[in-house]
């Protein structure tokens, strides 16, 4: 018997040594040697090694225990090369513990997440020699590999078939002396100077320049499930812990429906390096401001720190904060292949908690669900991570978090991993980025106003999906066409007596949820707070540790009180320092589409309602001026990034801001 075995493990070893492109037949080949190596060992192994009186009932270890363990273990690493994007060698570690693996049962799977992506190409930015300053190179906590767990490092973005080239090469072969964007120090439209935008050769607006489409972005939305799950009255008990909780604003606000194009459209337009959307006059973020005014969420409070949360972990969690039976919640994790709950199960245990009357649990299953379909939503569409769980373990202590932030800090990570161009989709809360996008771009698309009372606390509740006109292509050509006349640039002004104005908003540093960092520079956005905005410093370096991201958190007094000084009162609502849109567009992309493009698309024309900021119209005079200086640009098809027509640009902008 053990010949036999030793010939499989011998099998599995001479495996490692072959060298196969087709990463499928790789896979076929594995998972055939190790079911017959795991069917062996079931049967044979606690005969072989283990004496009579250790010997652990194969019935037994076939039921989950969350303290006990058969004491029978076979470990062994698969390690085969296969070649990936850019021949780099993909390495595949299985670690199989037979006292709780079982044939039928598939391994847990960890899904790959937007931080391994970007540190691949970190990686293959070391490879060939660049230096990669100011990206923040995030950890997930799914990133951590455990026990019982197949971890196939191979991004879902080169799973698809019709993944581009290695961008480096690819643009290499289209820049043949002249145009492409390949190994450059200087891109046609932007940027001049890379030392910003250090990665923008991986950008989407890199190769939109170039007439090279993306398809649409996937976008996850859960707000009308949402809407008809929820309960329009809660238990008492139940109710009573959602309010303390500080989560009571997200579980009505969220839109029925999403606007691809839309997203997608302002997408393009963000930064990873700055986390800010680069538009034609300037920088612009979500900011803690935003958040607080959209979704009424706490935006102070504790960062969360969870614990390795493995698929035992997460059985023992559900079974003891949930109230579920260890059969129940193992054939849960066995279907999700890890330590994830489905969304459709939660509501499921709410609803049987909430008629066994085991109040505590049902809030949990409620809360978890809430997060999950909203702040916390990824791109599974139908789960939510494990590791959130112990966030209500305590439900009294849920209001001690940083609710708003969180959801920031999810929104960021995701807006990094889909303006580069080979992701196809799009996590975090899209109510909160839409519903950013109505309160500030009030003529770009299509809003439904609900005629909600402009003093309720979430001013998200005051929106709802109105059917959009326009494809993602036409939003870019309309978005290239603002001006600072467009936009809001302060509409909470009137929401002040519901949310006031938190110091806590110009907080510079980072901010984190789990292991995922993200920079909040609202320097590089000042226009939003009613100051001059100037150049701003470099984007930040990245955190040594975790524990110093939650010191600079605690101590944010500090970095405001730096910023203070430099801070001027606007005496017009977009004003900008001399120099700064010279230096804007030396250093970003700020249109997205050439000169010689299509034409520009008709606007919404949607009068400001009175929820808006006030603001007053430029003099006729200066509309008039505004207009000869467009028609000249247009007819000359000028564009902001040649020397000689930057001058009027300039003039254009001035010409059609508001004053005050």
């Amino acid at each position: 018997m053990r010949n036999e075995r030793d010939q499989l493990r011998e099998e599995l070893t001479n495996t490692n040594r072959v060298v196969v492109r087709n990463n499928h037949l790789i896979k076929q080949l594995i998972n055939s040697l190790n079911f017959k190596l795991m069917l062996y060992t079931r049967d044979q192994i606690h005969e072989d090694e283990i004496g009579d009186n250790d010997y652990c009932d194969h019935d037994d270890e076939e039921k989950f225990s969350g303290t006990e363990e058969c004491s029978g273990k076979l470990s062994f690493d698969i390690s085969v090369g296969a070649r990936g994007r850019n021949g780099k060698i993909i390495r595949i570690t299985r670690d199989t513990d037979t006292s709780t693996s079982t044939p039928m049962n598939p391994p847990e799977r960890i899904r790959p997440t937007a931080s391994r992506r970007r540190r691949r190409m970190i990686s293959e930015d070391d490879d060939e020699g660049h230096n990669d300053q100011g990206e923040p190179s995030t950890v997930h906590e799914e990133d951590v590999v455990h026990e019982h767990m197949v971890h196939e490092q191979v991004d879902v973005h080169e799973q698809e078939e019709a993944a581009p080239a290695h961008e480096g090469e690819h643009m290499e072969e289209e820049h043949d002396g002249a145009e492409g964007p390949g190994e450059l120090t200087r891109y046609p439209g932007g940027p001049y100077d890379l030392y910003v935008l250090t990665r923008y050769r991986y950008h989407v607006s890199a190769r939109l320049w170039f007439g090279e489409e993306r398809p649409l972005l996937k976008i996850v939305a859960h707000g009308k499930k949402m809407q008809q799950f929820t309960p329009p009255v809660l238990p008492r008990p139940i109710e009573n812990w959602v309010n303390l909780s500080g989560l009571n604003p997200l579980q009505r606000g969220s839109l029925k429906m999403i606007d691809n194009n839309l997203i997608s459209a302002f997408v393009e337009r963000w930064h990873s390096e700055t986390s800010s959307f680069h538009m034609p006059f300037g920088e612009m973020t979500i900011t803690l401001d935003d958040v607080a005014n959209l979704l009424g969420l706490p935006i102070r409070g504790e960062f969360y720190s969870p614990p390795d949360v493995d698929r035992v972990t997460a059985c023992n969690l559900a079974v003891h904060l949930l109230g579920v039976t260890t059969e129940e919640i193992w054939e849960e994790t066995r279907k999700t292949r890890g330590a994830h709950y489905r969304l459709d199960w939660l509501k499921e245990v709410f609803r049987r908690q909430c008629a066994a009357e085991r109040f505590d649990c049902a809030a949990r299953a409620y809360l978890l669900n809430l997060v999950g379909s909203t702040i916390f939503a990824d791109k599974s569409h139908t789960l939510v991570d494990a590791k959130y769980l112990p966030l209500f373990r305590y439900l009294d202590g849920i209001d001690r978090y940083a609710w708003g932030t969180a959801a920031l800090v999810v929104l960021y990570d995701y807006l990094s991993d889909a303006c580069y161009y080979d992701t196809k989709q799009l996590g975090g809360y899209m109510t909160l980025l839409q519903c950013w996008i109505y309160e500030y771009f009030p003529n770009i698309c299509n809003r439904g106003d609900q005629g909600a009372d402009v003093e309720c606390f979430a001013r998200m509740n005051r929106w709802c999906y109105k059917q959009g006109k326009h494809k993602v292509h036409e939003y870019r050509s309309i978005i290239d066409a603002l001006t600072p006349a467009d936009v809001i640039w302060r509409p909470w002004e009137n929401h002040r007596g519901v949310i006031p104005f938190d110091d806590i908003t110009l907080y510079t540093g980072h901010i984190r949820l789990c292991s995922t960092v993200a920079k909040y520079l609202p320097e590089r956005c000042l226009r939003q707070f009613g100051y001059i905005q100037y150049i701003p410093s470099p984007p930040l370096p990245d955190p040594a540790r975790l524990f110093d991201v939650d010191v600079e958190w605690l101590g944010y007094v500090t970095p405001v009180t730096e910023l203070f000084p430099k801070l001027r009162p606007a005496t017009y609502p977009s004003e900008c320092e001399d120099g700064y849109l010279e230096w804007f567009y030396q250093v970003s992309h700020p249109l997205l589409v050439r000169p010689d493009g299509v034409p520009q698309v008709p606007r919404y024309s949607v009068p400001p309602t009175s929820a808006d900021a006030s603001s007053s119209q430029p003099p006729p005079i200066l509309q008039q001026i505004g207009d000869l200086i467009q028609q000249g640009l247009s007819e000359h098809q000028a564009s902001p990034d040649d020397e000689l027509y930057r001058h009027f640009y300039k003039a254009l902008y001035l010409s059609r801001s508001r004053t005050s």
